[in-house]
């Protein structure tokens, strides 16, 4: 399979998704960690004081736009142009 193929879905998931009932409560079980790593904080929580529920829909701008870059540009991109194999 090509490279594009294989990441699509992946780069179409990070783009956005709804959230399902285990992805809730994964996030819950695990929102003692969003506020001592902002990073965390800024990905898994839906705003400052809660994580996403059920329903709403979870976005990654950033992992989306580093697979667009990925399908677009190959993967030299992410690994260097001497340990590509596009």
């Amino acid at each position: 399979m090509k490279w594009a193929d294989v990441a699509e879905p992946a780069r179409t998931g990070a783009e956005s998704f709804p959230v399902w009932h285990q992805l809730e409560r994964s996030l819950k079980g695990r929102q003692h960690c969003c506020p001592s790593i902002p990073k965390t904080k800024r990905i898994f929580c839906a705003t400052a004081k809660k994580t996403y529920e059920n329903g709403e829909i979870f976005k990654q701008p950033e992992l989306d736009d580093l697979l667009r870059a990925l399908i677009k540009d190959g993967t030299a991109r992410f690994y260097g142009a001497k340990n590509s194999r596009n």
